[in-house]
C-alpha cells in the first residue's frame, strides 16, 4: 500500500531532522578552552584612528558551558554568551543577515552594519564540532571606520577551541510496566541535576553579576554591559528584569543608558553604571575619553572580558556588597602560601638564634704571663735600677796553658790540650744601705734597691742614695719610684 504524499513528506522531514537534533544535543555539557587567538591585519590606519591594534594570544583553561538545541548552539563563557544564530559584536548597529545549520556539527551566521555606517562591520561567525570532544568558534570580521576624516580598515580573525570536560546528564528513561492483570507502577529514577549555571529548577535571586567591570568608549560612542541574575547555587534566572541607571563619578561626561548600553552625548569623564534587580545592585565603571585616546580596535571590540562585578544578597549566607571576580586559567596551588610561611618562619628562627648567640658571647681578655713593669731611668747619682735576678754577669771561661818548657817536651801529656775550666764564682757583694750580702751576682739590693758594692769596698765606699721604692698596700709588690698604681689590682702605690 503506497503512502500518501503528505505523510511521506512528513516522514522524510522528520528523518532528516533527527540526526541534527541528536548531534547538537550531544554537545551539551562542560568544556575547557585550549586556544584563544586573535590575528589582526591592518589595511589602512589614519591618524585619527587611535592606537594601532595588534594580534594577541589569550590564556587557556577557561571553563565554558555549552547548551544545544535542535537549531542552535550557545556557549556561555561566564562573562558573555555566544550563540550560533546571533551576532557576537558589541556594536548595536550590527544585525543578523543570515543564520544556517548546514550540518549536524556546523553552524554559520553572517552579520553586518547598514550601508554608510560610520563604524562599519561585516562578520561571519562559525561554530563547528569534531565529533563530541572538540569545539571551535571562529569570528572573521572586516572593520571599516570613518573617524574624524580618517579611514580605519582592518581585518580580524578570532579562533577559540574547546575540549570536552563532561557531558550534560540525561534523565534515565522510565521503564514500562509489564502487562499483567494488576500492574504495579514502577518508580521513575530521579533526574540528575544539570551543570552549574544552567539548572532545571532555580531559586530566588541571590547574586547579580555585571560584566565587564570596566569599559572605555569615545565621546559620542556607545558600549554595552551585560547583567545576569543567579540563585544561591549560581543557577541563572533567565528573563529576570534588570534596571539600569547612571551616576557621574568624575569629569563632565554626559551619557544615557538603555538596556545596559551606555551612549555618550558629550564631555569626558567617568560614570558609574548601576544595575538593579530587586534588592540587588551592582556597579560597573564606564570611562569616556576623546577619540585620540580611545582604545585600539582589538581592545575595543575583541577584548577578552574576564572581570565582572557581583552583588550578593545577605540571604545567600554572605554579606551584601560588591566584589570583583577575575577568572584565572590556571589557579595557583594551595600549597604555595603554607610553604612560603614555613620558609619565612625558619628564616626568622635562624636570625633570632644568631642574634642571641652574639649577645651571650663575652669578650676574652688576653693577659700576659707576667705583669708589665715600666722601667724608667733614675737620676745619674745612682746606677740604673734593674729588678733583681733579671740580669746576671757571668765570668768568662778561663783557659789554662802549660809552661813553655813543658810545651816543648815530646812526652805525652794532657797539659798540651787547652783546658776549659768552670767559671769562677761571682764575688760577694754587699748593700751599702742595709749591709745585706749577695753572692748570686745581683747588682741591686732587693730590700731598698741600692746598688751593690764589693764586700771589701763596703766600708770605704761612699754612701749612695738609693732610689725610693713604691709598694702596693694589697699585694706588697714593689715598683719603681715613678709608678703610681699596681698593675695587678689597681691600688695606689705607697712609698716604701
Amino acid at each position: 500500500m503506497a503512502r500518501p504524499p503528505i505523510i511521506a513528506a512528513l516522514v522524510a522531514v522528520a528523518s532528516s531532522a533527527l540526526p541534527f537534533a541528536g548531534g547538537a544535543q550531544d554537545l551539551s555539557g562542560s568544556w575547557r578552552s585550549t586556544r584563544d587567538d586573535v590575528d589582526v591585519t591592518i589595511r589602512e590606519w589614519g591618524p585619527g584612528c587611535g592606537p594601532r591594534p595588534s594580534s594577541r594570544r589569550g590564556s587557556v583553561g577557561r571553563e565554558a558551558n555549552v547548551r544545544a538545541s535542535s537549531t542552535s548552539l550557545s556557549v556561555d563563557t561566564g562573562g558573555r554568551t555566544l550563540r550560533s544564530d546571533r551576532c557576537w559584536s558589541d556594536n548595536r548597529d550590527v544585525a543578523v543577515r543570515s543564520a544556517s545549520h548546514p550540518s549536524p556539527t556546523r553552524w554559520v551566521s553572517t552579520c553586518s552594519t547598514p550601508d554608510g555606517a560610520a563604524l562599519g562591520e561585516r562578520a561571519t561567525y562559525t561554530v563547528s564540532a569534531e565529533g563530541d570532544r572538540r569545539l571551535t568558534l571562529r569570528d572573521e570580521t572586516e572593520y571599516e571606520w570613518n573617524i574624524q576624516g580618517s579611514v580605519c580598515r582592518a581585518r580580524s580573525v578570532m579562533v577559540r577551541e574547546y575540549e570536552r570536560v563532561s557531558a550534560a546528564p540525561t534523565p534515565a528513561p522510565t521503564p514500562t510496566p509489564a502487562p499483567t492483570p494488576t500492574p504495579a507502577p514502577t518508580p521513575t529514577p530521579p533526574t540528575p541535576e544539570p551543570a552549574v549555571r544552567r539548572c532545571a529548577r532555580v531559586g530566588a535571586a541571590r547574586v547579580l553579576v555585571v560584566a565587564p567591570s570596566r569599559r572605555s568608549l569615545p565621546v559620542g560612542g556607545r558600549s554595552c554591559f551585560r547583567a545576569r541574575v543567579l540563585d544561591a547555587a549560581r543557577c541563572e534566572l533567565e528573563g529576570a528584569a534588570v534596571a539600569w541607571s547612571l551616576r557621574t563619578s568624575s569629569g563632565a561626561a554626559e551619557a544615557t543608558v538603555d538596556r545596559g548600553c551606555v551612549a555618550s552625548t558629550r564631555g569626558e569623564g567617568v560614570v558609574e553604571v548601576v544595575a538593579t534587580a530587586g534588592t540587588l545592585s551592582a556597579r560597573a565603571v564606564a570611562t569616556i575619553v576623546s577619540e585620540d585616546q580611545y582604545r585600539s580596535l582589538a581592545a575595543a571590540h575583541i577584548e577578552e572580558e574576564d572581570a565582572s562585578v557581583e552583588a550578593i544578597d545577605p540571604g545567600a549566607g554572605q554579606s551584601l556588597g560588591v566584589s570583583v571576580r577575575t577568572e584565572s586559567p590556571s589557579p595557583r596551588p594551595g600549597w604555595i602560601w603554607p610553604a612560603a610561611a614555613l620558609v619565612g618562619g625558619v628564616l626568622a628562627l635562624g636570625l633570632l638564634g644568631w642574634m642571641l648567640s652574639r649577645r651571650k658571647r663575652k669578650p676574652v681578655l688576653v693577659q700576659d704571663d707576667e705583669p708589665t713593669t715600666l722601667r724608667r731611668a733614675v737620676p745619674a747619682m745612682a746606677p740604673s735600677f734593674e729588678p733583681p735576678g733579671r740580669h746576671r754577669r757571668e765570668a768568662p771561661p778561663v783557659e789554662v796553658f802549660p809552661p813553655a818548657a813543658e810545651a816543648a817536651s815530646e812526652a805525652p801529656t794532657m797539659a798540651k790540650v787547652p783546658a776549659v775550666v768552670a767559671s769562677a764564682p761571682p764575688a760577694a757583694k754587699r748593700c751599702p744601705v742595709c749591709a745585706k750580702e749577695f753572692v748570686d751576682g745581683s747588682v741591686f739590693c732587693t730590700e731598698d734597691g741600692a746598688g751593690l758594692v764589693a764586700v771589701d769596698e763596703a766600708v770605704t765606699a761612699p754612701a749612695v742614695a738609693a732610689p725610693k721604692v713604691r709598694i702596693c698596700p694589697r699585694c706588697q709588690r714593689r715598683y719603681e719610684p715613678l709608678m703610681d698604681f699596681c698593675v695587678d689590682d689597681g691600688e695606689r702605690l705607697k712609698d716604701g
